[in-house]
């Protein structure tokens, strides 16, 4: 996962934008090319997704979720792209690569066999323990 620290934001805020989608199960680091700072997460297994599962089904958007998601199947990879200010506000929601947000997305890449099992786990109705 990634998501770029525009000069005029707060490296912390970013992080904790970021955090409240991956919570701690993803390893974090800030890497610098020039000017720019981005986040970059890695992480392995489905753990790393239990907080934006739990997520999706608090704000109740699942179905949503799985039909955006779906679309963002290309082979083995599926990369969706979340709201910053909606992640600092400890919520999930979806968004463009471009133009929609004026700081960008945070961008999760998820690299798999089977990307449609991770996105019907994800999405999965009646696993309400998160």
């Amino acid at each position: 996962m990634e998501a770029v620290i525009n000069p005029t934001e707060d490296p912390e805020k970013v992080e904790r934008a970021v955090r409240n989608l991956v919570g701690e199960a993803v390893e974090l680091r800030t890497v610098r090319v020039g000017e720019l700072q981005t986040i970059v997460g890695e992480g392995e297994g489905l753990e790393c997704l239990r907080r934006l599962k739990h997520l999706l089904r608090v704000r109740m958007i699942r179905d949503a979720a799985r039909e955006a998601m779906m679309r963002s199947i290309s082979g083995n990879t599926l990369t969706i792209h979340l709201n910053r200010h909606a992640a600092y506000a400890g919520k999930a929601s979806f968004t463009e690569p471009y133009g929609e947000c004026p700081l960008g997305p945070i961008t999760i890449t998820i690299e798999c066999e089977s990307p449609e099992e991770v996105v019907e786990w994800l999405t999965e109705k009646g696993d309400e323990g998160g």
